[in-house]
């Protein structure tokens, strides 16, 4: 305690250098912060690409690239006979919210829901709605009940529509659950089963397609049961057999709809698919080597600082030994400068990467951050806790003038 109260008097008497010593040092931390979010949010991203490319091997959109093709129903007509016959299938799916009753049975709702926008009654849920096809494809794993059936996607009238839930939601949903949620004409309710639910990590391909991964970890899966055959080919996700030349097969279907005087783009998912983990890579890096520059910086003024201050407090130490203290004593009580200084930076940072990203920190994140920040402290210490630890005695109590 005695070393903290010392050291925080000679921070006081210094205040001008230790405030530029914290903002710099705060900079770093909320550079390290974005660093250490990106490589975690980044990673899971990578993790779900690498599941997504043993799926997306066969996968494809076509980009029209004359509007008018949507607009001759002849030419619509042969575009879908075309597809058909080559048993190109497509994934139709939404991705919305699911407005869940307030007085549905289910425990502490709005811990894990925001009031709904749309009524009070009802809580925001997020949901995929998702066709047979796109199920089967994307081969969502369960962990506990049961998956879908090929019954499930049948239109019914029956009691509850069937629902899988993601691995986060399982802390308040059990399988067997039933609650209520509004119906498609969004004027009354309708019962909701869960009957299973997911393994973690689990991602899938959107409706806005192969660039939007969606991490379905929270979001309810429904089974697509009502809908029109889609009117418009542009951009949708579908599979089919491709040859063992993928550039072949994507010069194959673009010259294919050549031959109907139909002008497309075919994009390989698993292409951009890579293209996206690429980016990703980049982002990392420019965002790493920012944080090593601010870091090296500001680290660099702080030690300088420090050795300064060292060299300008021997007649101090001086009389420190005189009074029985030790060198060990000296070096505790630089390090609890150097503690002082980067705890203050690292919650100023914190407190400023909340109002600047008004979304809440991972734990996962924040326990990375505060590992980081330890182990920062300590490498600042080395250099002026092993100079005073070294400095001779005799120079110590003789002082300077």
């Amino acid at each position: 305690m005695i070393n903290i109260k010392y050291a925080v008097l000679q921070l006081i008497r210094r205040i001008s250098t230790t405030f530029f010593i914290i903002l710099q040092i705060s900079l770093a931390f909320f550079l390290m912060f974005s660093v250490i979010e990106v490589k975690n949010s980044s990673g899971k991203i990578l993790k779900a690409i690498e599941r997504l490319y043993n799926d997306s091997s066969d996968m494809f959109t076509i980009f029209d690239l004359d509007r008018r093709n949507n607009e001759n129903p002849e030419r619509k007509k042969d575009i879908f006979k075309y597809l058909d016959e080559n048993n190109y299938k497509h994934i139709i799916s939404d991705k919305g919210f699911i407005y869940i009753d307030k007085n549905s049975n289910i425990k502490n709702l709005k811990e894990i829901f925001l009031p709904s926008m749309f009524s009070n009654e009802y809580y925001d849920g997020k949901k995929v709605e998702l066709d047979y096809n796109g199920y089967k494809y994307f081969r969502l794993e369960i962990m506990e009940g049961r998956g879908f059936e090929e019954s499930d996607f049948n239109k019914i009238e029956d009691e509850y529509v069937p629902v899988i839930i993601g691995n986060k939601l399982s802390k308040n949903f059990k399988v067997g659950d039933v609650f209520l949620a509004l119906d498609k004409d969004m004027k009354s309710n309708k019962s909701f089963k869960v009957v299973g639910i997911l393994k973690d990590n689990l991602s899938l391909l959107s409706p806005a397609g192969e660039y939007d991964i969606v991490d379905i970890e929270d979001y309810f899966i429904i089974p697509k049961r009502e809908y029109k055959p889609f009117e418009i080919f542009d951009g949708k996700i579908f599979f089919g057999r491709k040859s063992s030349n993928l550039n072949n097969f994507k010069d194959r279907i673009e010259q294919n709809f050549g031959d109907m005087n139909v002008s497309v783009q075919v994009n390989l998912v698993d292409e951009n698919l890579k293209n996206i983990e690429k980016a990703l890579n980049t982002q990392k890096s420019i965002n790493f080597i920012t944080f090593i520059v601010v870091l090296l910086f500001s680290s660099v003024g702080f030690i300088s600082s420090l050795l300064y201050s060292i060299n300008k407090r021997l007649s101090e130490f001086g009389v420190h030994l005189m009074a029985g203290g030790t060198l060990m004593d000296i070096g505790k009580r630089i390090f609890a400068e150097v503690i002082i200084q980067i705890s203050i930076s690292f919650i100023l940072a914190y407190r400023f990467r909340i109002y600047y990203l008004p979304y809440k920190m991972a734990i996962k994140d924040l326990y990375d951050a505060i590992i980081y920040a330890g182990v920062i402290c300590l490498l600042i210490s080395i250099i002026p806790v092993r100079n005073v630890l070294t400095i001779n005695i005799d120079q110590l109590l003789k002082g300077r003038e």
